[in-house]
């Protein structure tokens, strides 16, 4: 019997110390708050996970109980506006610029949507890098500054033809904002950007609507064939090797 209680005593001794020790962490855990950047290794904050996620009452309930300069600037420079964008989420872009001037257009503008991130990347560009015409389209029309470039010199017809969106590039042309010579830093042209794709029907509208050299080269000799089998895009890669192949046979004939 003795022993049979030591063993039940010890082994209550155990659970009391697990029990305490729970509770220690539990109070630990309870004093990271909830905008904590650690909680947030992609997006700093609630508030930038919530807009990049497109959680409209969560932003919301976020900027009444917090405001917005508490997330202001988050991980990478990125805003509250930067993340909407990048996720496509314009019901919350109206939100911030609607409710917290944000609008470039009011003399009040205390956070311009034109503000880049660490990488020079505005909302306008983050929108067109995600292929999300209707935001590029609402920046627009807000007189957001059409001719940003990033950090490696892309533009937004760059971006927007590396998003493989082809309803982007056709807007774009619309308004007369897409430039087919467009270069950044390293010398690669819509053509390369497009290759980022797998959209093949992009890649076709490109090549042809504007005449352009197939076989075009960056300032390190790469060709969309390059960029298109560093992305895996297959479709892409078949196209190109399908014309070369077409080309070819017609030297040799």
């Amino acid at each position: 019997i003795n022993s049979n209680e030591t063993d039940e005593n010890k082994h209550q001794s155990k659970i009391t110390r697990y029990t305490v020790a729970k509770q220690q962490e539990q109070h630990n855990f309870s004093k990271i708050g909830i905008c904590d950047p650690l909680w947030y290794e992609n997006t700093s904050t609630p508030l930038h996970e919530a807009a990049w996620r497109g959680l409209k009452d969560e932003v919301q309930w976020l900027l009444d109980k917090f405001g917005y300069r508490t997330y202001h600037r988050g991980l990478h420079g990125w805003t509250p506006l930067h993340s909407a964008s990048y996720g496509g989420h314009i019901e919350i872009l109206q939100l911030l610029i609607d409710q917290y001037d944000i609008d470039p257009n009011e003399d009040t503008c205390d956070v311009p949507p034109d503000q880049p991130d660490n990488s020079n990347n505005t909302a306008l560009l983050y929108s067109a890098m995600g292929g999300h015409s209707d935001l590029v389209e609402f920046f627009i029309e807000r007189n957001c500054n059409i001719s940003p470039i990033n950090c490696v010199s892309a533009s937004l017809s760059l971006l927007a033809c590396q998003s493989g969106e082809l309803a982007l590039v056709h807007k774009l042309e619309s308004l007369n904002l897409f430039s087919p010579d467009s270069t950044d830093f390293w010398g690669f042209n819509i053509l390369h950007y497009s290759s980022m794709s797998n959209n093949v029907e992009l890649f076709k509208y490109l090549l042809n609507q504007y005449q352009l050299s197939i076989d075009v080269k960056d300032q390190y000799g790469r060709t969309p064939l390059h960029i298109a089998s560093w992305f895996a895009s297959s479709s892409v890669v078949e196209y190109i090797v399908s014309i070369q192949v077409s080309l070819w046979h017609k030297v040799m004939h």
